[in-house]
């Protein structure tokens, strides 16, 4: 399975945010909750419909120990409330660290490793409103052919359209405060003004 962020929504994502971390964090540790995490919430990569989110990972070496990254990761799911296929969320993450050095912190007597450097993560997230228009070789239903029906289908549609709309946007708004929230606490970070220690999640372990 192949899916491309189609041309009429990339420049108009319905939610966009960015957070800066200068300080210390863990990248592993955040790379493996997100790899495990996002799938839970039904997100697929756009190529294999799994969860191969990453289409760019490049790596710099800055010398002394500290190493520069660029991350890209792309993923697509389907509304709850779209039973007719015609929605469709896309999510765009970019991933840059400058300078980062390992390091580690001690809490309650006990070592954590950490990466220290900076940290930047924007998130876009999109709602496409004509996805079907993409459904290349997907079977169509006697909705879709049959002279009458479908008329009805499209009157349905037109009929619940808004409403349907608004509870995807809804939808795709908690997507995007629960991706803000899950980066606060497994980096200590806020959205865009971001000065704090690293503090290990409930559960980790040295």
């Amino acid at each position: 399975m192949s899916v491309k962020i189609p041309a009429r929504v990339i420049g108009k994502p319905l939610y966009d945010w960015e957070i800066v971390l200068k300080d210390t964090f863990n990248l592993e540790l955040l790379y493996k909750y997100l790899h495990e995490t996002l799938p839970e919430r039904k997100w697929h990569d756009l190529y294999k419909g799994g969860d191969e989110y990453e289409i760019l990972y490049y790596e710099k070496d800055n010398g002394g120990g500290a190493k520069s990254h660029d991350i890209w990761w792309r993923a697509w799911r389907k509304p709850k409330n779209d039973a007719g296929g015609r929605l469709r969320f896309y999510f765009k993450m970019d991933i840059k660290t400058l300078l980062l050095k390992p390091g580690e912190v001690v809490i309650d007597g006990k070592k954590f490793g950490v990466d220290k450097g900076e940290l930047g993560v924007k998130c876009w997230f999109f709602l496409d409103t004509e996805a079907d228009r993409d459904a290349e070789g997907k079977k169509k239903s006697p909705w879709d052919t049959h002279p009458i029906l479908k008329l009805f289908k499209r009157w349905f549609w037109e009929r619940d359209r808004d409403e349907v709309i608004k509870q995807a946007e809804e939808e795709l708004h908690e997507e995007s405060m629960w991706l803000s929230a899950f980066l606060e606490r497994y980096t200590g970070a806020r959205k865009e003004d971001v000065l704090q220690d690293w503090v290990p999640p409930k559960g980790y372990k040295p």
